[in-house]
């Protein structure tokens, strides 16, 4: 079972809202989370999430309350790289300071490319505050726990309109920096003014890619959960809602691939045979087949059929004009249906070997072992491992059931 992780910005996203959201999703979540957070904050700085309303919609707020006095007693670093120092020193997880970098360095590329700065140089204003950093470091904690074995999708973002007060004056809303992050992500314009997507929000979503809708697949809605966001909107309520699916592990994904197919008849099969590993070597290659064939003139020909990722096509098709002889390429974008699949680390008899499983339609699951760790055995050898490594797997499968 695979999950889809959905997020539906009504009032839009900002780094509070997209923790809240999870966190009255999964309630159990909240004490980890505070505990982390309150071991890094100082102590003049306290976590808490609150039961509130916005617009009639019940739901949560993620509240960092800070001691102004003694926040003036202390500074707080407000560049780039020494806020990521801080993070990586005061985050005990890796995973979770990694991505809590992450988000900062959107942030901080975005912010160079506005003002021509190298991103070493860049010092936050608003962002540098403690309550956008524990929200960036709180989102981190969550996508790390939430991220594994799912996908994010977003429903399309709201603009906004007018103008914000920022240290460089007024600015347009979204924020030229928002504005950045946001490329290549779906929006709409609803008319309603205000920012409905912060620069923190924006960065979150640069980390996390979600998928544009969801997929056209059978789905379960298991968790939801709102967060609520500061301010008041005309007409609509200032929400974030967050539901999670569960998807049937064995229904078949659906991908994007590219088909290559060409004609060789001036290689020997000798040259052929080594262009044709280094193509297979090639970062995005998914397969390739070789057939023989007549040709015109009565000449022999070997037919080559490359199958690669959609996003490796030009490095493929470098590989092969300057691997094989071919002055042409016909290539074709095709639907590929996959079926899930995982690779589990067996040990039989002493050795460890590398076995794939595949849910396949009505529950039925299939395990084979990858031939490059039976070479040296046997038919009768390979034979057995095969049938070994599937009743291994077998009883994995029902005890985790169990």
């Amino acid at each position: 079972m695979s999950k889809i992780l959905h997020l539906e910005p009504t009032g839009g996203i900002a780094g509070d809202m997209f923790v809240a959201c999870i966190i009255n999703a999964h309630p159990n979540l909240e004490d980890e989370l505070l505990s982390v957070m309150n071991d890094f904050l100082p102590n003049y700085i306290q976590c808490s999430f609150i039961s509130d309303t916005n617009g009639g919609i019940s739901g949560q707020r993620f509240i960092v309350k800070i001691d102004d006095k003694k926040e003036a007693q202390n500074q707080h670093p407000i560049h780039f790289t020494d806020i990521c120092n801080m993070i990586n020193k005061g985050v005990n997880s890796k995973s979770v300071a990694k991505i809590s970098t992450n988000i900062f360095h959107h942030l901080a590329s975005a912010e160079s490319q506005v003002h021509s700065i190298p991103i070493q140089d860049v010092h936050f204003h608003e962002i540098a505050d403690w309550d956008s950093i524990a929200d960036i470091v709180a989102s981190a904690l969550l996508i790390d726990k939430l991220s594994h074995d799912s996908k994010w999708s977003c429903s399309p973002l709201p603009l906004g309109n007018g103008k914000i007060k920022t240290t460089h004056g007024l600015l347009p809303i979204p924020a030229p920096a928002t504005a950045i992050l946001l490329k290549g992500m779906t929006v709409y314009d609803d008319q309603i003014k205000g920012e409905r997507v912060t620069p923190t929000g924006a960065a979150i979503l640069r980390e996390i890619k979600p998928i544009n809708s969801l997929p056209i697949e059978k789905l379960k809605i298991n968790n939801i959960g709102y967060g609520l966001g500061s301010n008041v909107l005309e007409g609509i309520p200032n929400i974030l809602r967050f539901i999670q699916y569960d998807s049937h592990a064995n229904s078949a994904k659906i991908d994007k691939v590219i088909y290559y197919i060409f004609n060789i008849d001036d290689q020997t099969p000798e040259e052929l045979a080594v262009s044709l590993d280094v193509i297979r070597a090639v970062e995005g290659v998914l397969d390739v087949i070789q057939s023989i064939a007549y040709g015109k003139k009565g000449r022999v020909l070997f037919i080559i059929e490359v199958m690669a990722s959609s996003n490796s096509r030009d490095k493929v098709l470098e590989s092969i004009f300057s691997q094989t002889s071919t002055i042409g390429v016909r290539e074709e974008i095709i639907d590929r249906k996959i079926l899930p699949r995982k690779y589990h680390e067996i040990e039989m008899q002493g050795k460890k070997v590398l076995a794939k499983t595949v849910n396949r339609p009505k529950g039925q699951l299939s395990t084979k072992v990858e031939s490059d760790h039976l070479v040296a055995d046997s038919l009768l050898e390979r034979r057995k491992t095969q049938y070994l490594a599937q009743e291994i797997i077998s009883k994995r499968s029902e005890n985790n059931d169990s």
